[in-house]
Order: structure tokens, then C-alpha cells, then sequence
């Protein structure tokens, strides 16, 4: 956990080592670190660290070892268009 270039954001890193032979497995997988994440983010949790700083948004990066599957590709697209 980081904060953004401008001070104003908290990133997120998610690093995928897994490789995609149950997809649906390694989706699921994702959805519950997401999920924490996301968890993180409502709470707030990140004051305990960051004291004093005023957060406006949070950042949830994924970095990926190998490629996505065509299913992958087109969730996580849903995803990004649908972020707040």
C-alpha cells in the first residue's frame, strides 16, 4: 500500500503468480482479495497508517504473471468501466 503520485489516493497491490488452469477457481480467488480490499477502503482502515492524511479515493492495481483467459479479460473490463 502506497499513497498515489498526488497524495490524495491509497493504491492497492494485488500480485497474481497463479496460473489459470481452474479458471473459475483463480476468479474466485481474485474476488475475495478484491473483496478485502474493498473492505479495506470502506472502513477506512488505512487512517491507522496514514494519520492526518485526507484519502479521496483508492486505487486497486492487479499485476498478472500470466495471461488472461478470454472470460478474465472481458471481467475485469466490466470492472474497470464500472468503478466508481
Amino acid at each position: 500500500m502506497i499513497l498515489s503520485y498526488d497524495k490524495n489516493g491509497i493504491v492497492l497491490l494485488i500480485t497474481d503468480h497463479v496460473d489459470w488452469s481452474d479458471e473459475y477457481q483463480h476468479l474466485v480467488m481474485l474476488q475475495e482479495k478484491i473483496n478485502v480490499y474493498i473492505t479495506f477502503l470502506e472502513q477506512k482502515q488505512y487512517e491507522k497508517i496514514y494519520k492526518g492524511e485526507e484519502i479521496e479515493y483508492g486505487v486497486i492495481e492487479i499485476h498478472f504473471l500470466h495471461n488472461l483467459t478470454v472470460n478474465a479479460k472481458k471481467i475485469f473490463t466490466i470492472s474497470s468501466k464500472s468503478s466508481c
